[in-house]
């Protein structure tokens, strides 16, 4: 069994906010929102017919000022960059034991991982970050900037990467 020490008491906070049910049972991936994969295909299809679609019309409106909506970029990339470095602390947390004592292939790839409720949570949230992630791509249109085709390549295989 690994190690119960953390930096952050996680099960106690989950047990405030939503009872002690939350990480007493088996968390099943399957069974939360937008965990399949014909929501994954429909996240990703949408992703793409918004931002082309929102190109396109830009573009068919003509020669528009460009809307920069600073404020929300600013909110939005602290947000993110917030949520990924708390997500990385803990999932470096829950997985660093697990390394050390096994090895990298055992601690990513284990079967075993899957029963630890904490990590699929936050496996889950890193996954639902994605899809937050996919409004910098609709900054980039608005503000009338060139899309990278590796930009939009990462956005759409990201949020597909993490699911599976």
């Amino acid at each position: 069994p690994m190690s119960k020490f953390s930096y952050f008491p996680l099960e106690k906070w989950t047990d405030q906010l939503f009872g002690t049910d939350l990480l007493n049972k088996p968390v099943e991936f399957t069974s939360m929102p937008l965990s399949s994969w014909q929501s994954v295909a429909i996240g990703s299809a949408l992703y793409l017919i918004t931002i082309f679609g929102l190109r396109k019309m830009l573009q068919i409106m003509g020669k528009t000022k460009p809307i920069k909506p600073y404020i929300f970029t600013l909110v939005h990339n602290y947000v993110l960059s917030i949520g990924s470095a708390i997500l990385l602390f803990l999932l470096a947390e829950r997985l660093l034991p697990r390394f050390l004592k096994h090895g990298l292939f055992w601690a990513l790839c284990s079967e075993d991982i899957f029963q630890d409720n904490m990590l699929v949570i936050l496996y889950y949230l890193n996954y639902l970050l994605k899809y937050v992630e996919l409004i910098d791509t609709v900054l980039l249109v608005l503000s009338q900037k060139e899309l990278q085709f590796l930009h939009v390549y990462h956005h759409t295989l990201t949020m597909i990467l993490c699911f599976t």
